[in-house]
């Protein structure tokens, strides 16, 4: 009787299995096990690259008004009348810039305690930037960013960034930081205007503020740039409540008073949208694309488009890391489209500028706005 074939190989390893005649059957059982194993993979794989649907947008944008332009609020032509002077206000706001920057004495404003700065003379005021100021604030039209900052350098810094480094001596876009001092220098020469008996310049001076306020919030190319303007506003609607008040102007402080609660409001909703949408983050520190994604596209402010495409850069960067295919193709897609727009009067060169930064970052991006 012919002996059967072991089926076990080096080891001891099953690899077959013998029938009665004897004659080896080899690998039957291994076949299918790869098989098996291979069908494992393929599913895997494809769990992992087939594009799933994009995360969808949430009430946070989808609510009534939220993609509707955050207005200024028209109580400020109760308190002021409209500028109608031809020109750029830019112009006369970047001389102020200018000087702000080219000058130490501002440096030496800022170091002087609020009572030491109220004792300057009224007449001695050394500080000129309040005559730019004014200047530019009798011109109806703005168009600083559009006029004196190049759009890469407009989309360059994070919103993060703007804040960090506002008290630099070189911040990332100086004029936003220049512009609240020659605001501040400004209000404060009212003051000592009123301390010197001369209110009606101190009202001229602080209705001046309120429209150079009006004016860099009107810009709204970043959203640090509108939240500047507004803080502009509120100051000096605060600076025209108080004379009101001192001098009992009653109908002029309740417009005054209006102003101020609606600009308050104002401020407080953009806060509250930026929250919940731009830097909105999970448990994992990871920012909503979804949200995101309905802003860039949709969003009737081209402000909020460049701020949602800039966090939306960051989220492409950290999804090639691993996460949602469909979300990495659907931002890859948007940023794509606003990179390669064609010319035409609809073409925004800062949201262009905005998607080529958004599809150049990378992961040290990521970390760094963490």
């Amino acid at each position: 009787m012919r002996r059967a074939r072991d089926p076990r190989g080096p080891g001891g390893m099953n690899l077959g299995w013998v029938q009665p005649d004897g004659v080896w059957i080899v690998g039957r059982n291994a076949h299918w096990l790869v098989l098996g194993g291979l069908l494992v993979l393929v599913v895997a794989l494809g769990l992992w690259f087939w594009p799933r649907s994009p995360t969808g947008p949430t009430e946070a944008t989808t609510s009534s008004g939220r993609l509707e332009i955050i207005g200024l609020p028209e109580s400020i032509w109760a308190v002021i009348d409209k500028p109608t002077g031809t020109g750029l206000a830019a112009d006369d706001y970047n001389k102020g810039v200018v000087e702000y920057y080219d000058s130490d004495r501002y440096k030496a404003l800022r170091n002087l305690t609020p009572e030491r700065r109220r004792e300057i003379g009224y007449g001695k005021f050394p500080y000129r930037v309040y005559k730019y100021v004014t200047a530019g604030a009798k011109k109806r039209r703005m168009g600083y960013f559009e006029n004196y900052v190049k759009p890469t350098e407009a989309v360059g810094p994070s919103h993060q960034d703007l804040i960090a480094q506002a008290e630099l001596a070189k911040p990332p876009l100086p004029h936003l930081h220049a512009f609240k001092d020659m605001a501040e220098a400004t209000l404060l020469y009212g003051e000592i205007c009123e301390k010197g008996n001369q209110a009606k310049e101190a009202e001229r001076l602080y209705k001046a503020v309120l429209v150079f306020g009006y004016h860099v919030a009107e810009d709204r190319v970043r959203l640090f740039s509108f939240q500047t303007g507004l803080n502009i506003q509120i100051q000096a609607a605060q600076h025209l409540v108080k004379l009101y008040q001192d001098r009992k102007q009653a109908d002029a402080l309740a417009k005054a008073s209006a102003l101020l609660k609606e600009l308050t409001e104002v401020f407080d909703g953009v806060a509250r949208k930026a929250k919940e949408t731009l830097f909105r983050t999970d448990g994992d520190g990871h920012l909503h694309p979804g949200d995101l994604l309905n802003i860039a596209a949709s969003d009737a402010d081209p402000m909020w488009r460049i701020e949602a495409v800039r966090q939306l850069g960051l989220c492409r960067a950290a999804l090639n890391q691993g996460g949602n295919r469909a979300d990495y193709k659907a931002i890859t897609e948007l940023l794509t489209r606003f990179e390669q727009a064609s010319d035409g009067p609809g073409k925004d060169p800062f949201i262009e500028a905005a998607a080529n930064l958004g599809l150049a970052m990378t992961m040290k991006d990521v970390r760094g706005a963490t």
